[in-house]
């Protein structure tokens, strides 16, 4: 497919990705998608634009820029959910453990 159709093809290859986090990392208020009277809609989806353009001329995706922020957005949800996934069994251990040693305290 080439970049001049309009057509818009889905999995972003790693460097797309990479270079997706770096450009949300130099910018916090893109990042947090919060807006004020000061980082509108309007400010984002242009920042959105501009990511999305330096991202399509890559080689890989080529996408419109509010698919790039819902890859951006599904990507976080997922790492987030491995994260809490690899750190609940220490959790568990943790609780069991200070469960344990009240309960040999009252021994």
């Amino acid at each position: 497919m080439s970049k001049d159709s309009t057509e818009i093809s889905g999995r972003a290859t790693t460097d797309q990705m990479i270079a997706l986090n770096g450009f949300l990392k130099v910018d916090p208020q893109l990042l947090s998608g919060k807006f004020s009277s000061t980082f509108t809609f309007k400010i984002a989806q242009k920042r959105w634009e501009i990511i999305a353009e330096s991202l399509n001329a890559m080689p890989g995706a080529v996408k419109s820029w509010n698919k790039w922020r819902k890859t951006f957005q599904d990507n976080r949800t997922k790492a987030k959910s491995k994260h809490s996934m690899i750190l609940l069994p220490a959790v568990q251990h943790y609780v069991l453990y200070t469960y344990c040693v009240v309960l040999c305290m009252r021994l």
